[in-house]
C-alpha cells in the first residue's frame, strides 16, 4: 500500500507544543536538525503493504525534546554562559578537554541549577552551533563555539555552514533565521516533538517568499508560494503539486507512489474528482458525503454513508445489469438485482437474528428458484423446475421434487481420485524431495487432510491440488523455467501453507497486499494457488480464468535469500509465497492501460533496506521515487503499489464473489466501504453469519493495535490484514498478519476501527489535521 501525502496539502496552522519533560532525548543534532535544516527536501516514506507501504519495519522517531524552559536562567542562578543584547552575537569558544561531552560542557557552562532539560535544551544548541553530526565523539582540543544568550534566554549562534546566517532558538522552540548577504529571514515554528516544522520565508526576490512545513509522521515537506496568477502552488516531497484559486478551487497532480493521477475541486457543486492510475473515477459530494466511482470497464458505484450501495454496468452485449443494497438499522439488508438472464433478476434479503440469507432468482419464470443458506455451510435450494435438494456442510445432499435421492457426506478414506492423487504425490516426493524433507512434506499432507475435512472441503479439492503438486515436481527439467531444486523447495512450502494458510507470511517484502490475497486462496481454493505456482514454475507464465496470460521472467522466479532457507524462520517468506506473489501482483499491473509489471532483483547493498523489489513501466524502465540514496541515485519504487479496488479484483478473479476486503470510506467498485464503528461490526457479523470469511482489511500497519506498543512509528501506514474471527459478545476481532505468528492476535473492534480510520495516528503523531 502506499502512503498518500496529499492530505498534508491543507497544511495545519503554526503552533508550539510544549515537550514532554518526561520524554527521554535522542540524538540531539539529529533532533535539531529536523527541526532547523532548510537544506533539503524529505521524501515521502514508503514501505510494506498492502498498498505499497510494508509497516513490518518502523524506524525510531527523532524525538526533539527542549525540556521545561519556564524561568530558564533565573538570574539568581547566575549561569556563565555569556550575555548578548538584540539579535547580535557574541560567542564564545571552548576548547574540548579529554572526556568531555556536550551534556558535560552545557552543564559547566550553565552552571549547578541548571535542569536536566536546560542541559540538554543547550547541548542541543552547541551540536548545531558547530555541525556536530557525531556529538558523542569529541576529539581533545577541538574548538567549539558556545551559543550566546539574550535577556529573554534566546539562544543565538551562526549556521556553521554559513556564518552569513544567523539563527535565534527561543524558549518556545521557534527559529529565528536571518541572512545579511542575501536578505532573507524565516520563523521556523514547532508543530510537534517529533521535529515537524512549519516555517515563514520572506525576501527581496518573489521566489524568496513562501511558506514551509515538514512532517516527520511521513517525512514529507510540503512548499507553498504564489504563481504569477496569483495561485497559491503547494509542493509536495513525494511528488504532488496542488494549485488552488482565490475562490477554493483546486487541482492535485500526484506524485509516484501515490494511487491518484490527478483529482480537483469544484467548490460551487462541492464535488471532488479523483481519477486513479488503475483507470477509475471517483466522485464525493461535500453535501452528504455519498461517493459514486467509475471503473475502467464502466462499472458505476454509488455508495452512501449508512452502508447503502447501488452497482450498474453494462455487459458485452449492452444490456444494464446491477444491483442495490439497502442496509437495514438492525444489521440486516435487502438486495434487488437486475439484468438479462434469471440469475441476474434477485431479491436477496439477510436476517441477523438467525443467520439466514434468502435468494430468489428469476421470479416469475419457469427458472424461478429460492436459495436459503445458513452461517454453518447449510445450502437448501427450492426450483420452480422442482430441482430441489438441500446439500448439508458435510457435503451429504438430500433431493426431491423431479429427482429423489441421497447422497452421503464426504468420505476422505475410500474416495477414489483423492487415494490416486496422494498416491501419485506421495512418488514424485520420493524421486524429487531430499530424503531429510520427506518425512516433514508427509506431516503437511497429514495436516492439510485434517483441515479439509474439518472445513467439510470437497475430496476433490484436494485431490486437484495434489496433482498439480506432482505436476509441478515431475516436470522436465530440461524444459521447466525453475530448476528441480528449487521446485521442490515451492512444492515444500506450498503442502505446509495448504495445511496452514495462516503461515502465509510476506517476510521482507511489501506485499502485503497479494499475500493476503495468496493466504485466502490457500484457505479457500488450495487447488487453484497450486495450479498457479505450477505452471509458472514450468512455463514463467500463467493464464488467468479469463484467458489474459500473466508473464513472469526467469529471474524473478529465484528463491531470494530469505525463501531459499525452508522452513523459514516465524516472519519469513517461503518461496511459494515468493512465486504467488510475483503472479498476482503481476495479474494486477498487467491489466493496467498502458500495462506495468513487478519483477524480483538481488538487493541492492546501497539503496537502504531495499527488498529488490521493483516497478516497471511499459516499457520495462523503472519506477522511481522522489527519494535518493547518498550519491544521489534515485531510489527504485519497491511495492507492487495497488489500490485497495485492484487487491479485491485480483481476489475475486481467484476465488470468487465471495472475496471481500474492508476498507474505511472508499468509493470503489468491490470494496466494503465502512463509514462508522456500527457500520463496521455490522459487517463483520454478516460476513460471519455467511460464511465469507475470511476478509481482508485495510489497517494503518504503523499504530497499535496492528504495531505491538513500544514498537510504534509515526506516520499512516497503509497496510492490510486479514480478519478470520469476530466475537460479538467481547467485541473483539482475531486478525491475522503477514508479519508472522507473533503478530496474529484478537484485539477490540473499537480499537481496529479507530486504526483503520487513522484516528489512532492523528492521536499520538502532532501535525494531526491531516487525518
Amino acid at each position: 500500500m502506499s502512503i498518500d501525502a496529499s492530505h498534508y496539502l491543507e497544511i495545519p496552522p503554526a503552533k508550539s507544543q510544549a515537550p514532554s519533560a518526561d520524554r527521554p532525548l535522542q540524538d540531539p543534532v539529529e533532533a535539531m536538525k529536523q527541526l532547523v535544516s532548510n537544506k533539503e527536501q524529505h521524501a515521502s516514506n514508503s514501505g510494506a503493504s498492502g498498498k505499497s507501504l510494508d509497516a513490518g519495519a518502523t524506524k525510531e522517531p527523532a524525538v526533539l525534546d527542549m525540556g521545561d524552559t519556564d524561568g530558564l536562567y533565573k538570574s539568581s542562578e547566575k549561569p556563565s554562559v555569556h550575555q548578548v543584547s538584540g539579535n547580535t552575537t557574541a560567542e564564545s569558544q571552548h576548547t574540548i578537554a579529554a572526556g568531555e561531552s556536550l551534556e558535560g560542557i552545557a552543564r559547566k557552562t550553565l552552571g549547578p541549577k541548571a535542569s536536566n532539560d536546560e542541559v540538554s535544551r543547550y547541548a542541543n544548541a552547541v551540536a548545531l552551533a558547530n555541525g556536530l553530526l557525531q556529538p558523542d565523539k569529541l576529539t581533545p582540543g577541538q574548538k567549539l563555539d558556545m551559543p550566546g544568550r539574550t535577556k529573554d534566554g534566546t539562544l543565538t549562534f551562526n549556521n556553521p555552514d554559513n556564518k552569513n546566517e544567523h539563527w535565534e532558538l527561543h524558549e518556545d522552540n521557534t527559529i529565528d533565521s536571518h541572512n545579511k548577504s542575501d536578505g532573507t529571514s524565516y520563523k521556523r515554528e514547532p508543530l510537534d516533538t517529533y521535529g515537524s516544522y512549519t516555517a515563514h520565508h520572506i525576501g527581496p526576490k518573489m521566489d524568496d517568499n513562501y511558506d514551509e512545513s515538514y512532517f516527520h509522521k511521513d517525512d514529507v515537506t510540503v512548499t507553498s508560494r504564489k504563481d504569477a496568477n496569483g495561485n497559491t502552488v503547494a509542493t509536495v516531497s513525494d511528488g504532488t503539486v496542488k494549485s488552488t484559486d482565490k475562490d477554493g478551487n483546486w487541482k492535485a497532480d500526484f506524485g509516484p507512489s501515490a494511487q491518484g493521477d490527478h483529482s480537483s475541486y469544484d467548490k460551487a457543486s462541492g464535488v471532488t474528482t479523483s481519477h486513479l492510475k488503475d483507470g477509475s473515477t471517483s466522485k464525493t459530494w461535500d453535501s452528504d458525503w455519498h461517493s459514486e466511482s467509475v471503473d475502467a470497464d464502466g462499472t458505476k458505484t454509488t455508495k452512501w454513508q449508512d452502508g447503502s450501495v447501488m452497482v450498474e454496468r453494462k455487459d458485452a452485449e449492452g444490456h444494464e445489469i446491477g444491483y442495490a443494497r439497502q442496509q437495514n438499522e438492525n444489521g440486516g439488508y435487502k438486495e434487488h438485482g437486475w439484468g438479462p438472464q434469471p440469475k441476474d433478476n434477485y431479491d436477496e434479503s439477510y436476517d441477523p437474528k438467525n443467520g439466514q440469507t434468502t435468494r430468489v432468482e428469476g421470479k416469475g419464470t419457469a427458472q424461478e428458484k429460492t436459495t436459503t443458506s445458513w452461517s454453518d455451510g447449510t445450502t437448501k435450494v427450492e426450483a420452480k423446475d422442482g430441482d430441489n435438494y438441500q446439500r448439508n456442510a458435510d457435503g451429504s445432499e438430500h433431493h426431491w421434487g423431479k429427482e429423489n435421492y441421497d447422497k452421503p457426506a464426504y468420505d476422505y478414506k475410500h474416495d477414489e481420485h483423492l487415494n490416486t492423487s496422494k498416491d501419485g504425490l506421495d512418488q514424485a516426493v520420493k524421486n524429487h524431495v531430499a530424503v531429510d524433507k520427506q518425512a516433514a512434506f508427509k506431516r503437511d499432507m497429514d495436516a492439510f487432510e485434517a483441515r479439509a475435512q474439518k472445513e467439510h472441503m470437497a475430496p476433490e479439492e484436494v485431490a486437484k491440488t495434489y496433482d498439480q503438486m506432482s505436476r509441478m515436481l515431475n516436470a522436465p527439467k530440461d524444459s521447466a523455467v525453475v530448476s528441480d531444486q528449487d521446485r521442490a523447495l515451492l512444492a515444500e512450502g506450498l503442502v505446509h501453507q495448504c495445511a496452514h494458510p495462516e503461515a502465509t507470511v510476506q517476510g521482507a517484502h511489501n506485499t502485503c497486499n497479494v499475500t493476503t490475497v495468496a493466504r485466502e486462496t490457500l484457505q479457500r481454493n488450495p487447488s487453484k494457488a497450486a495450479e498457479m505456482a505450477a505452471t509458472t514454475s514450468i512455463t514463467g507464465a500463467w493464464t488467468a480464468a479469463d484467458g489474459k496470460v500473466i508473464k513472469i521472467d526467469k529471474q524473478s522466479l529465484q528463491p531470494g535469500a530469505e525463501e531459499a532457507i525452508y522452513p523459514p524462520a516465524d516472519g519469513n517468506r517461503s518461496f511459494s509465497t515468493q512465486a504467488l506473489n510475483l503472479v498476482m501482483a503481476n495479474d494486477v499491473l498487467q491489466r493496467r492501460v498502458p500495462p506495468e509489471s513487478y519483477v524480483q532483483r538481488t538487493p541492492n547493498a546501497d539503496i537502504p533496506n531495499d527488498t529488490g523489489e521493483r516497478h516497471l513501466d511499459a516499457h520495462g524502465n523503472l519506477i522511481a521515487t522522489t527519494q535518493k540514496t547518498a550519491d544521489g541515485m534515485l531510489i527504485p519504487e519497491s511495492s507492487p503499489n495497488l489500490s485497495e479496488h485492484e487487491i479485491v479484483q485480483v481476489a475475486q478473479r481467484l476465488n470468487g464473489d465471495n472475496s471481500h476486503l474492508i476498507a474505511f470510506n472508499d468509493p470503489q467498485s468491490g470494496v466494503d466501504s465502512i463509514n462508522s464503528e456500527v457500520a463496521f461490526a455490522q459487517r463483520l457479523h454478516q460476513l460471519k453469519q455467511q460464511g465469507q470469511f475470511p476478509v481482508t482489511l485495510a489497517v494503518d500497519g504503523n499504530h497499535a493495535p496492528i504495531q505491538e506498543v513500544g514498537q510504534e512509528a509515526p506516520g499512516l501506514g497503509a497496510h492490510v490484514v486479514t480478519v478470520d474471527g469476530f466475537d460479538e459478545k467481547t467485541g473483539k476481532v482475531h486478525i491475522t498478519n503477514q508479519w508472522g505468528k507473533k503478530s496474529n492476535k484478537w484485539v477490540s473492534l473499537s480499537d481496529l476501527y479507530k486504526n483503520a480510520t487513522g484516528e489512532i495516528a492523528s492521536s499520538s503523531d502532532g501535525a494531526d489535521t491531516d487525518y
